[in-house]
């Protein structure tokens, strides 16, 4: 890794909380579990991704918050 990338990426961390980080690991963990499974293996990762970029938003927003997304199975 060059430092300039390095650098990079320790800013681009730095601007993340830990809450937001397990949160994202926690989807991904889910979303590792049944993407196998799935026949639309696209849709799961683009619903995972929808949901992550939904974490940071208010609690009271029923529409992005995090509990209300659920993946098919």
């Amino acid at each position: 890794m060059t430092g300039t990338l390095l650098e990079r990426y320790r800013t681009q961390a730095g601007a993340c909380n830990v809450e937001f980080l397990f949160g994202a690991i926690s989807v991904l963990t889910e979303l590792d579990g049944k993407i196998r499974q799935s026949s639309n293996q696209r849709l799961l990762v683009e619903l995972g991704l929808m949901k992550i970029a939904g974490l940071g938003q208010k609690k009271n927003d029923t529409l992005t918050s995090p509990g209300s997304i659920r993946f098919p199975n």
